[in-house]
């Protein structure tokens, strides 16, 4: 009677345990598992590979855009315009094509009406290599050293580019383009699409800081929307160009038949699930076992 009564409290103490673990296992899976979900979707913008190369004419087609990873994101109003306070909600695309065409694309949709002057910015932060600036992102804003590609409204500027980097804190614009990009009001919301290359004209006349990287590399990158009448200056992420730390990192995927390389975050989070998963499973027959055992 005596062993009967100790081994249904060992079973028991056992069973509580077991459920404890589990418990924790889960909890450790859902924390490591909602850090990588954030760190995607919040601090990185991930360029899926492509060879399905989008005309770029303002009009983002579905089919031209289905197979390019995608972002519901809000753009915050910077302080001190009149968009302070205020957001405007978009779409970005982001893909690449790293052999033969070596471009980025991106695609924008901005659910906002159509002003006297709306521009599109996309800028990036290549990091330093000691000469016009390459490769992933450092967190620093350096003249010379960061590029950005501007895209007008065609009602006023008739599609008209912008090629600029960064001088002395500040952006400088130049007419000499290596990118393509066009913009166009669709019903009730802009769509503009960007094709940039991976090498361009790096420290051209024109332009001294045009991107340079490769799909190894992480770069910086900051969208801004610009809206007249008023000064209406929209960021994503929120904070101005110049705010280079604030900037998401945009990565790219491999080409088909290369195997990505898997966090180490999301391979313990899959662990400590399937392990949850397993004691949770296993519970069942560990109590009918006891009971064979406490009859």
């Amino acid at each position: 009677m005596l062993l009967t009564t100790f081994l249904a409290e060992k079973g028991e103490e056992c069973r509580k345990k077991i459920l404890a673990v589990t418990f924790l296992l889960i909890l450790l899976a859902f924390s490591v598992f909602l850090q990588n979900v954030r760190a995607l979707y919040v601090s990185e913008f991930l360029a899926s590979y492509s060879t399905n190369y989008p005309v770029i004419d303002g009009a983002m087609g579905s089919a031209e855009w289905s197979d390019a990873n995608s972002y519901d994101v809000s753009l915050v109003g910077l302080a001190g315009t009149d968009a302070e306070g205020t957001e405007v909600s978009a779409t970005i695309y982001f893909k690449h094509a790293n052999v033969v065409i070596h471009n980025i694309y991106i695609g924008l949709k901005v659910f906002d009406g159509d002003h006297d002057l709306d521009e599109f910015a996309v800028y990036f932060d290549e990091g330093d290599d000691g000469s016009n600036g390459s490769g992933t992102r450092d967190g620093v804003l350096t003249s010379d050293q960061e590029d950005s590609k501007a895209c007008f409204s065609p009602a006023i500027s008739g599609y008209t580019l912008g090629d600029g980097y960064c001088y002395d804190g500040g952006w400088l614009v130049y007419g000499g383009v290596d990118f393509d990009a066009e913009c166009a009001f669709v019903v009730d919301h802009w769509e503009c699409e960007f094709a940039i290359p991976f090498v361009g004209n790096d420290g051209g006349t024109d332009d001294v800081s045009d991107l340079v990287c490769t799909i190894a590399d992480t770069v910086g990158i900051k969208i801004q929307y610009f809206t007249q009448p008023g000064v209406n200056n929209y960021y994503y992420p929120a904070g101005s160009n110049s705010w280079i730390g604030t900037y998401t990192t945009l990565s790219f995927m491999p080409p088909t038949g290369v195997i990505p390389e898997v966090p180490l975050g999301t391979i313990l989070a899959s662990l400590s699930m399937i392990i949850a998963l397993v004691t949770y499973v296993a519970m069942p027959k560990f109590r009918k076992k006891q009971m064979g055992i406490n009859p």
